[in-house]
């Protein structure tokens, strides 16, 4: 090869790039710029927008007010005044048209108790009490039962009877001894083998009462009403809680009681899938019983809401024990000690109540039933047959 070539072939044998790349300088001039501090960006244009767009919105929310809504214009002011009121007054009054049936029980110390009923409605004008009688009445569809205390000449206790109003009703006595039945003689000429009968509560079609033979054996038992017409024997048959609790509760020996407004069960030995309230009562026979919570099923009670809230009651009647409302919401009835109050639905406190009517010492409420405007007059007219005294 010629001395051209030889020089050639040891340039290529030599390092491409005699001198590193990352020389410093450049080093020095990467430094430079990463000490520099990078420069953010001005807010005062964005605030500036923030603020023209706040400032157009307001002035299109006073162009509409004055337009849509002008200082005199009443739905404004109707809008503003609704807003604080509470919800009760929010309701439009309105002229009383339900029906309210009260069942009372007062336990004598002579071992006679005493049943009556009580009916209020509107009537020209003013809420009454349509009709006033001994017994429980007790609405079953489109008919009317009457339970009273009676006493029974074949035993030495008491026990009640149960008439469809228009028939003499006729039980079917069960003989404990031969187990036969005598059909087509009242019941009051036959013996029983309960001593003493107590209502605890009646609603809708069931009955709950407390029984005691003549070696003083309580018990409680929960019976439909029309069975209990033809004459079965508490230890025929008897409900059982699970049935109006959805299972909730499963107790053979219960009955319904008055808590906080509403309808509660009230059990001994119950299987417990839902806690109790931690209370207890005691039966008129002395029965130890746990509290549940409420609710319980429409087919037993009907109607169990209190719509106002219980402060409330207490500021209109600081002496209420009990309370209850109609479902059109056009009345409310509260209770104390000694009497039963009825008022607009809409009382505040102070208002004077519609009508007064004195309660019983010691009285127990065993049956509220309310009608609508649709049944008015046939209920006043039923309780009218039924209950009032000549």
């Amino acid at each position: 090869m010629n001395n051209e070539h030889d020089d050639w072939f040891k340039g290529l044998e030599q390092d491409p790039f005699p001198a590193r790349g990352f020389q410093p300088e450049l080093k020095r001039r990467i430094m430079r710029e990463l000490d520099k501090k990078p420069i953010k960006p001005k807010p005062h244009f964005r605030f500036g927008v923030m603020a023209g767009v706040c400032s157009l919105v307001i002035c299109l929310l006073i162009i509409l007010k004055v337009e849509l809504f002008p200082a005199e214009n009443p739905i404004a002011n109707e809008l503003a005044t609704s807003a604080s009121l509470p919800v009760a007054e929010l309701m439009a009054k309105k002229d009383v048209q339900s029906v309210l049936l009260v069942g009372l029980r007062q336990d004598g110390t002579d071992e006679q108790d005493r049943y009556r009923s009580l009916m209020f409605a509107n009537q020209d004008g003013r809420v009454r009490a349509v009709a006033t009688g001994s017994g429980v009445l007790i609405p079953y569809g489109q008919v009317f039962w009457k339970l009273d205390q009676s006493e029974d000449p074949q035993t030495e206790g008491k026990t009640l009877h149960i008439e469809q109003m228009g028939t003499k009703t006729t039980k079917t006595v069960v003989d404990p001894k031969t187990e036969k039945s005598t059909e087509g003689v009242t019941a009051d000429a036959q013996p029983e083998a309960v001593r003493s009968e107590k209502l605890l509560y009646a609603g809708n079609k069931y009955l709950s009462l407390e029984v005691q033979d003549q070696r003083s054996n309580s018990k409680l038992w929960n019976v439909d009403l029309k069975d209990y017409a033809t004459g079965i024997q508490p230890t025929d048959s008897s409900l059982n809680l699970d049935e109006f609790t959805d299972g909730r509760y499963f107790a053979d020996m219960w009955t319904v009681v008055r808590q906080n407004g509403n309808w509660a069960p009230a059990y001994q030995s119950s299987l417990d899938l839902q806690s109790s309230t931690g209370k207890t009562t005691r039966t008129p026979y002395g029965i130890t019983l746990t509290i549940g919570n409420p609710p319980l099923s429409d087919s037993l009670v009907n109607h169990d809401t209190l719509d106002r809230p219980w402060g409330e009651i207490l500021k209109i009647e600081p002496a209420a024990t009990d309370s209850v409302t109609s479902p059109d919401h056009d009345l409310l009835a509260i209770f104390t000690d000694s009497a039963i109050k009825l008022y607009e639905y809409t009382a505040k406190p102070g208002d004077e109540p519609l009508l007064t009517v004195s309660r019983n010492k010691g009285e127990q409420l065993v049956l509220v039933q309310w009608a609508l405007e649709k049944y008015a007059s046939k209920w006043i007219q039923a309780g009218q047959l039924a209950l009032n005294e000549e």
